[in-house]
């Protein structure tokens, strides 16, 4: 399938989301929004089929290659005994954060996106998905009958 079902949820989050106004040396604008995704998962049991739709952090190679540009930054302008630690959460591309947006903490208030967008669209996508499993069962059938036997 196509995960269409998670379409309506995906573009509702991502209109959603808060993005900062202004860039930081840690943070870039739209870095969460970018990130939203839907992913097919592991269906629990009981359940045909599982799709995800969250909020995705960088790939395990994406983090080590940004740490790596970032040493060579580093190496490049300075002595290396005032090298400073590389931390992946200072990667601007790393929206980790989404959390606390989503939560809020003891400092912030919460400014939910994700769950709003799963309540807004919740009957939409199972429609959606409800009819994406007709179609695929049809043309399963389809091909069986075909098959020899």
């Amino acid at each position: 399938g196509k995960l269409l079902g998670a379409v309506p949820m995906v573009q509702t989050a991502k209109e959603k989301a808060p993005v900062h106004k202004d860039a930081t040396p840690y943070r870039k604008p739209g870095t969460v929004r970018k990130r939203i995704s839907a992913k097919r998962a592991k269906p629990l049991p009981g359940m045909v089929a599982t799709v995800n739709v969250a909020v995705r952090g960088p790939s395990r190679a994406a983090v080590r290659n940004w740490k790596k540009r970032n040493l060579k930054s580093q190496l490049r302008f300075g002595p290396v005994q005032k090298l400073k630690p590389i931390k992946a959460a200072n990667n601007p591309n790393d929206p980790f954060y989404w959390k606390f947006l989503e939560r809020g903490t003891s400092k912030m208030q919460a400014r939910p996106f994700m769950r709003p967008a799963f309540d807004a669209n919740k009957e939409k996508s199972a429609k959606i998905s409800a009819a994406e499993f007709k179609v695929e069962i049809a043309k399963a059938a389809a091909e069986s009958r075909r098959a020899p036997r």
